[in-house]
């Protein structure tokens, strides 16, 4: 997957690069690796906490939302 290797390549230049991260989470949704998805996003949100908002206006995340790992990362960065 172009997109996939793209944020890999990213990561590898700037590990702290949180948008990197966040578009390789909806890449492992639409492709429906789930747990990879979670431990991306919730890497991202560490990074830069602007995605607890945008999660839920991505479509690419729907399947995720209903998630309860998920729903725990959000209102515990809502928290914060």
């Amino acid at each position: 997957n172009w997109a996939l290797n793209l944020t890999n390549q990213a990561l590898e230049i700037d590990n702290s690069y949180a948008n990197a991260y966040y578009q390789r989470s909806k890449i492992y949704a639409v492709l429906g690796q789930e747990e990879n998805a979670i431990l991306d996003l919730e890497k991202a949100i560490d990074l830069n906490e602007q995605y607890v908002e945008e999660i839920e206006n991505d479509e690419e995340f729907e399947t995720l939302l209903s998630n309860e790992k998920v729903q725990d990362i959000l209102k515990l960065k809502a928290t914060v």
